[in-house]
This record gives C-alpha cells, structure tokens and sequence, in this order.
C-alpha cells in the first residue's frame, strides 16, 4: 500500500508539472501572434510613406488590404489618395491589432484555468484512487 501511495504522488507531480509545462509553452507560442503581424504591417505602411512614392504607396496599400475588413477596404475606395487610404488602413489594423491581441489574451487565460482545473481534479483522482481498498 506505502509502494501505491508513492506511485500516485509521483504520477500527480509529474502530471502537475508537465500540465504547468505545456501551459507555458502554448502560451509562448500563441500570445504575440497578432503584435507581431501588426509589426510586419506597420514597417509596410513606414516605408511606403517615408518613400513618398505613389506607386510605393498603392503597393503597400495593396499588401495591407487583405488584413482590413469589407467595410475598410470600401471607406478607403472612397478616399481622394491612396495616401489617406494608407494612413486610414493603419489606424483601422492598430485597432484591430489591439483587439486581436486582447482575445488572444482571454483565450489563453481560459486555457490557464481550464487546465489548471483538469490537472487539479486529475489530482485529486489520483491521490484518492490509493484510498480504495481491494475486498
């Protein structure tokens, strides 16, 4: 019974530090996803317009256009210059960026807690499963 009761408090430690583990390293991974896409997209938008080339500027915008939504790339067409569109598209992606990032951050936060549960119950299994007497 001493050999079973050891058995599952290792088996519990070594669950609660590999859960811990993978945790960290999903968030790693997934978190600054969108802070990074935002850098890649400003540094398209910085060069376009310290160029100040038109046709550097309708190619940046180009590039831009397929991370804004329906209703972006419709106020841009409007717009006189592809200047304003441009300076209008990294307003809209800074926004986004933020709330891109804001919902990674939920998502893993509940990944946190709902591991951090699992693991626990799985705990508590574990070290009551050794309680059990066989007749």
């Amino acid at each position: 019974m001493a050999s079973s009761n050891a058995a599952n408090r290792a088996g519990f430690m070594l669950m609660a530090f590999t859960m811990s583990g993978l945790i960290g390293v999903f968030g790693t991974f997934a978190l600054p996803v969108p802070p990074i896409q935002a850098l890649r997209q400003e540094t398209v938008i910085n060069q376009a317009l310290a160029g100040g080339d038109e046709t550097a500027i309708d190619a940046a915008l180009s590039k831009i256009k397929p991370f804004l939504t329906h209703e972006d790339r419709k106020h841009i067409a409007g717009l006189p210059s592809a200047k304003d569109g441009l300076l209008f598209a990294a307003t809209s992606l800074a926004a986004e960026t933020e709330t891109s990032t804001r919902h990674a951050a939920y998502f893993i936060r509940l990944m946190v807690i709902t591991i951090t549960v699992l693991s626990a119950i799985f705990g508590v299994a574990m070290l009551g499963s050794g309680r059990r007497q066989d007749p």
